[in-house]
């Protein structure tokens, strides 16, 4: 009969033993003794196995048990589908073996922080190599098991594979930052590699040179042979442009018809004057599209950075103006500015409306003395806090001998 305040006998579970007090005794006992407890806990130890093996099994993402050798104790399908091996050749290799050579040291490194207990979790980005040799980026979250003493038994990891993400991250990126028509670096590209250019000229007393280029009569060649052509001149150009500088170079659309190279390096100011003259011819040549032949030119004006702080804008303002300067006198044609000064208003300063000072005559090399050689000065005046500031760009062609003028703006 079932006492009161005890589970009926029908739902209790109770382990039965026999003792007997003597070898060649016929007297025994019967214990008893209540294992529901330990029936029911079994069994929900057994459940959450099953639960945790149809998780690991079912899962969308890669997951692995790793023993403290890194070799693979378990893996489920999805690992194996996403590095194209079966289930038996990944129990027989290590994790080290599927990481990409140039991410083993991180992987290798995780693993003492684990095993010394310096970090509990390691999670990051690698790279993995799938059965064909292919890579595969994923994202590794792994964590260690560790037993009563403290001693790390095994790994749990989770591996997520995001390469497709990161390539469409990176085409974005590079969308944001190539022209979309000829692939090559845009402004806001060309601006963040000419300000560390210029950083380390400063640190280093480098020298860089902008060139900017701009084609002569490109409109004519739109309104006459279509856009369509017009765009695959300006794609030929890009590569050709490319194709003449060095590969430390900058090549970059900033406009329309127009082209920014960054050239870093310069031993003097001459050799980006070099490089503008060699590109000249390149860029005439005649290019052939859908049977039609288009002949461009171009103008190049050019901006020299030796050493001192510069203002990015300022030189790209320098090169622009520049090129102006040299496709007003003749189209096919370079000109260089390399120097800037402020004059403050005085009662001989010059008038709103401007004009161009006389030229100076150059007593040695323009490239060792830039500021001395006969030039034509080209300015602009502008209002700020009741100041004129004057900008001026002094211009120079290698094989052109100036005249003594004045000249009106």
């Amino acid at each position: 009969m079932d006492q009161p305040g005890r589970e009926p006998a029908a739902h209790r579970l109770v382990e039965r033993r026999v003792a007997r007090p003597g070898w060649n005794s016929h007297a025994c006992h019967r214990l008893g003794i209540d294992i529901t407890a330990r029936r029911l806990a079994e069994t929900q130890l057994s459940e959450a196995r099953e639960r945790f093996q149809q998780a690991f099994d079912n899962a969308t993402i890669g997951m692995c048990l790793t023993g403290v050798d890194k070799r693979f104790m378990q893996v489920n399908p999805a690992l194996c589908k996403m590095l194209g091996y079966t289930e038996s050749e990944l129990l027989g290799m290590s994790a080290v073996e599927v990481t990409h050579p140039d991410d083993r040291a991180e992987t290798l490194g995780a693993f003492r922080s684990m095993l010394a207990g310096e970090i509990s979790i390691f999670h990051g980005e690698k790279r993995y190599l799938r059965a064909n040799g292919q890579a595969v980026r994923v994202l590794v979250s792994s964590s260690a098991v560790r037993g009563r003493d403290g001693a790390p038994l095994y790994f749990v990891t989770q591996i997520e594979d995001v390469t497709a993400r990161r390539a469409a991250e990176e085409k974005l990126v590079h969308q944001a930052l190539h022209d979309s028509l000829t692939a090559l670096p845009n402004r806001v590209l060309l601006m963040q590699q000419l300000r560390e250019a210029l950083t380390v000229d400063h640190q280093t007393a480098g020298r860089s040179a902008l060139l900017f280029v701009d084609l002569d009569g490109f409109k004519l060649i739109n309104d006459s042979l279509g856009h369509d052509v017009g765009d695959q001149v300006l794609r030929v150009t890009g590569r050709r442009l490319e194709r003449g500088v060095h590969p430390d170079d900058t090549v970059a659309r900033v406009g329309g018809d127009e082209f920014v190279i960054l050239c870093r390096n310069l031993p003097s100011a001459q050799h980006a004057v070099d490089i503008a003259e060699r590109l000249l011819p390149i860029l005439g040549a005649p290019v052939e599209v859908a049977g039609a032949e288009a002949v461009v030119t171009a103008s190049v004006g050019i901006a020299i950075a030796a050493g001192s702080p510069t203002d990015p804008e300022e030189l790209i303002r320098d090169a622009d103006a520049a090129m102006y300067y040299a496709k007003s006198r003749g189209r096919t044609a370079t000109r260089s500015s390399t120097t800037r000064c402020e004059l403050g208003r005085s009662n001989g300063s010059p008038s709103r409306r401007g004009y161009v000072a006389p030229y100076a005559k150059a007593d040695s090399d323009w490239t060792t003395s830039p500021s001395s050689i006969w030039a034509p000065v080209a300015w602009s005046v502008w209002n700020r806090c009741c100041a004129w500031r004057i900008r001026i760009a002094v211009c120079f062609h290698q094989r052109c001998s100036w005249r003594w003028r004045r000249r009106p703006v």
